[in-house]
């Protein structure tokens, strides 16, 4: 594992690491921010004010009254803390699994670990696609806050299927938010063909789609 570390050559400092059933789980440090990754892939960074205030922010302004809201495959971070900054009834958190939060936890802000405790919070370790089918109730807004499909177990998550599958959860009026990662000054062949992907699918499924270009998609 040390040599593999080192191959990687990323200047980050082993803050945590553990084996879980589903993936190996880095937690790393540089400049008191924390690298989060699966399998030696980069997923993301905490903390990250700015992309997690754009993500919550910019989706939930898109709906009236988003009471009831579920976010799917994301981590414990600043995320839950901005989205309870709306007027928000409840905020149902899937994530498959739970060594993830338990590797980053520890490094939280207090402000962010206080939302993970909000009584509006309700956290499910499951497979997000078995939630959703199985889901009793419905929701205003779902949020599809996975690593980028590259990974079969993670594809799962960017299909026709499982679009349909959550605009069959959705309330009338309701919305889904889903990202791909994005090339901010040019944007290649390959990265058009990616996203231009997960947009005609997205299209089979919703009448209205808007995308709005950044860091991801």
């Amino acid at each position: 594992r040390v040599l593999q570390w080192r191959s990687l050559g990323n200047g980050l400092r082993r803050v945590a690491e553990v084996d879980s059933r589903y993936q190996r789980i880095t937690l790393a440090e540089a400049d008191e921010q924390y690298s989060l990754l699966l399998n030696s892939a980069l997923w993301r960074t905490y903390p990250d004010p700015y992309q997690d205030a754009r993500t919550a922010h910019l989706v939930l302004t898109q709906h009236p009254a988003p009471d009831h809201v579920l976010l799917l495959g994301g981590a414990a971070g600043g995320l839950p803390a901005e989205m309870l900054r709306h007027p928000v009834r409840s905020l149902t958190f899937v994530s498959l699994d739970p060594a993830v939060d338990r590797i980053i936890e520890p490094v939280l802000t207090a402000a962010d670990f206080r939302a993970l405790r909000d009584h509006r919070v309700r956290r499910y370790y499951q497979d997000p696609r078995r939630f959703v089918k199985t889901a009793p109730g419905s929701y205003d807004v779902i949020i599809v806050a996975a690593p980028d499909p590259s990974t079969a177990l993670l594809n799962r998550l960017y299909t026709v299927d499982f679009f349909n599958e959550l605009r069959r959860i959705l309330a009338p009026g309701g919305l889904v938010a889903v990202g791909l990662s994005s090339e901010s000054a040019y944007i290649s062949q390959a990265a058009a063909a990616y996203n231009g992907a997960l947009y005609q699918s997205l299209r089979r499924v919703f009448p209205h789609v808007l995308v709005v270009p950044g860091e991801r998609n």
